[in-house]
C-alpha cells in the first residue's frame, strides 16, 4: 500500500517596485493556494514548516537563493500540534461569532381528536411536509477553500468538502421535504373555542442535509 503525500509550500516571489524589491508570499496545499500576501511575508504560517524544509534555487552559475519551503501535511499538522494548535481549536476558531436563522414550513396534517372529558382532550398529527430554512452568520474566520467541518457541511455551502473559494458562504438557504408529528391537549373554553398546548417533530432533508426542530405551540383554536 503507497501512502499519498499532499506538499504544502510556502513560496516567496520578488518583484520590481518602487522601492528596491517587494516581496509576495503564499501558501500552497497541493496545487491549491491557501493564502496569499502581496506586500510581505507569512510569519505565522511558517510554524508549519522546519529549517530543513527550505528550497534553494540557482539564478545564476554563482547565485543560490531561498525560493521557499516545501514539507509534507502529516509533518505539518505534527509541528501545530506540538505547538498546541489542534484540529478541535481550529475548528472552534472558525465558528461565527453569532448568526440569524429562520425555518418557514408548509404541512398536511389530518388530525386525530381524542376526547376525555367534556372539558378536556386530546389529538395526534402527523403528515408530509415543506421546509424552507435560511440562515446568515454575522462573520467567520473560515478560509474560502479550506475542508468543511460538519457544522459548515450542514450549513449547506460545501462542494467536494470545501467551503467556496469565492468566500461566498455566510448566507444560506435551501427547500426540504420531510414529514411531522406531533400531539396536544385542548382545554374547552366555548362550544367552538379551545386553548390547546402542542409538540410537534418536524424531520426536512435535501442531498444528505437534514433540517430537524420541536416546536411547542400554545394556542386558540376554533
Amino acid at each position: 500500500m503507497q501512502e499519498s503525500v499532499v506538499p504544502i509550500r510556502a513560496r516567496n516571489t520578488v518583484a520590481a517596485s518602487i522601492s528596491p524589491f517587494r516581496v509576495a508570499t503564499s501558501l500552497r496545499l497541493g496545487d491549491r493556494v491557501l493564502t496569499r500576501c502581496d506586500d510581505g511575508v507569512l510569519l505565522a504560517e511558517y510554524a508549519l514548516f522546519d529549517v530543513s524544509d527550505i528550497v534553494l534555487r540557482a539564478t545564476d552559475p554563482v547565485t543560490v537563493r531561498e525560493v521557499g519551503y516545501m514539507t509534507t501535511a502529516g509533518e505539518a499538522l505534527g509541528r501545530l500540534e506540538r505547538a498546541g494548535v489542534t484540529l478541535d481549536m481550529t475548528l472552534e476558531a472558525a465558528q461565527a461569532p453569532g448568526a440569524t436563522s429562520h425555518v418557514y414550513s408548509l404541512t398536511l396534517d389530518p388530525i386525530i381528536n381524542v376526547p376525555v372529558t367534556k372539558v378536556w382532550g386530546g389529538y395526534v398529527v402527523f403528515g408530509p411536509g415543506f421546509y424552507h430554512r435560511s440562515g446568515k452568520l454575522d462573520s467567520s474566520s473560515a478560509i474560502p477553500g479550506s475542508a468543511c467541518n460538519p457544522f459548515e457541511v450542514w450549513w449547506g455551502h460545501c462542494f467536494n468538502s470545501s467551503l467556496p473559494v469565492n468566500g461566498r458562504f455566510l448566507n444560506a438557504s435551501q427547500n426540504e421535504f420531510g414529514y411531522n408529528f406531533g400531539a396536544g391537549i385542548t382545554r374547552k373554553i366555548r362550544p367552538n373555542l379551545d386553548f390547546y398546548a402542542e409538540f410537534r417533530y418536524m424531520h426536512g432533508k435535501h442531498n444528505g442535509i437534514t433540517t430537524d426542530f420541536r416546536p411547542i405551540t400554545i394556542g386558540i383554536r376554533w
